[in-house]
């Protein structure tokens, strides 16, 4: 069985550390100071030309969560994702060590909308596509097996 997770890192522009870091994969736990949050990134693509758009990130509600996000937007943090393929098997003991990065974005938080039961986080790209700085958001078959259904919308 082949698992996935995500990451998101929120780190203040200028700095070197990031600020928050978030995993949606071991469940109640923090792994290699990821914390669980229950949340979903959308619109990892798969070339470069799909990659200079944005990226969504969903989480549930709370009025605390969407002042700290306005925050972020306002002073311009940057927020990288990762889509990562677990090494198997997975544990809160191995955590993230060996998995392989199917995809990483790089930006900042564009755009911030609610229902008062999930809130949607808007990025936009920060790097020029062009450059060799530009980190992978490819998805290629040879790096993905079995891509389980839930994902295969995101990807």
């Amino acid at each position: 069985m082949i698992s996935y997770a995500q990451q998101l890192t929120f780190t203040k522009s200028g700095d070197t550390t990031p600020e928050l870091r978030w995993q949606n994969f071991f469940y109640d736990n923090t792994v290699q100071l990821f914390i669980y949050v229950t949340f979903t990134c959308s619109n990892f693509v798969n070339s470069l030309e799909g990659a200079a758009g944005g990226l969504t990130i969903e989480i549930p509600y709370s009025i605390s969560l969407e002042n700290q996000m306005l925050n972020y937007m306002q002073q311009g943090y940057i927020v990288q994702a990762q889509l990562l393929q677990l090494k198997e098997p997975a544990s809160t003991t191995t955590g993230f060590t060996g998995a392989t990065i199917i995809s990483t974005y790089v930006g900042r938080i564009e755009n911030i909308s609610s229902n008062l039961q999930t809130l949607d986080i808007q990025l936009i790209n920060l790097l020029d596509l062009s450059s060799a700085l530009a980190p992978p958001r490819k998805v290629t078959a040879s790096l993905i097996k079995g891509v389980p259904s839930t994902l295969r919308q995101a990807l």
